[in-house]
């Protein structure tokens, strides 16, 4: 089965602002609980129902005052692509704030939304992992951390690594109940279709139900 669904639909659900019903939606939960027909040689831990590929951010968040949307000139409520004027927002932010790094990216968030409701549902545990993701990510701190963090949502993460390009990062800057989020794409936009080639991605990829991705990856693949 082929799904390529053009929004964050299973992050936008669990987080309850989602009032309307797509069928799109529907269906890729169905395929999710289905019983799976084969195995996985890839491990006795991995068993695939789902496998994402897009864009992976590290989302570095802190609770921040208006005065820091002011100095970025960003509003509330809004997401833009970081310019000149906003490279040096994600320092800021951990040097300066108590931040909460999260395993981001839209079709990421989807994956690990997905994972959960697969553990919730009862059909995989804590030694098992039926979601995997794929994107490209430099050779530095914030990757390693981006690993951990989708590692602790129970996502296994195969990601290409950039030798040269920093991975990408989003700076989720919430006042009150809003936030505005900042993101540099940077290493995301490096993936390349070699990466699917090696014979860890090609195990991965034989062993799933489900393919997922998200329109933003279009400006890549």
């Amino acid at each position: 089965h082929f799904f390529w669904i053009c929004s964050n639909l299973l992050l936008t659900m669990a987080q309850t602002k989602f009032t309307g019903t797509l069928y799109c939606t529907a269906a890729l939960c169905a395929c999710l609980f289905r019983p799976k027909s084969h195995l996985t040689h890839f491990s006795p831990l991995f068993l695939g129902k789902l496998l994402g590929i897009g864009n992976p951010l590290l989302d570095i968040s802190a609770h921040v005052g208006p005065d820091l949307l002011e100095k970025y000139n960003v509003k509330a409520g809004t997401a833009i692509l970081a310019e000149e004027q906003h490279m040096d927002v994600y320092e800021t932010l951990t040097r300066d704030y108590e931040v909460m790094y999260i395993a981001g990216g839209a079709t990421q968030n989807t994956c690990r939304v997905a994972q959960w409701m697969l553990k919730a549902a009862g059909t995989t545990t804590d030694t098992t992992c039926q979601v995997a993701y794929m994107g490209c990510v430099g050779m530095d701190a914030y990757a390693m951390t981006l690993e951990e963090c989708a590692k602790k949502d129970g996502v296994f993460v195969h990601y290409m690594k950039h030798p040269s390009v920093p991975t990408g990062t989003c700076a989720a800057l919430i006042v009150d109940r809003e936030r505005a989020l900042i993101a540099n794409l940077a290493a995301a936009n490096e993936f390349q279709a070699s990466h699917l080639d090696n014979d860890i991605s090609k195990e991965i990829i034989n062993s799933m139900q489900i393919y997922y991705s998200a329109g933003f990856f279009l400006t890549v693949a």
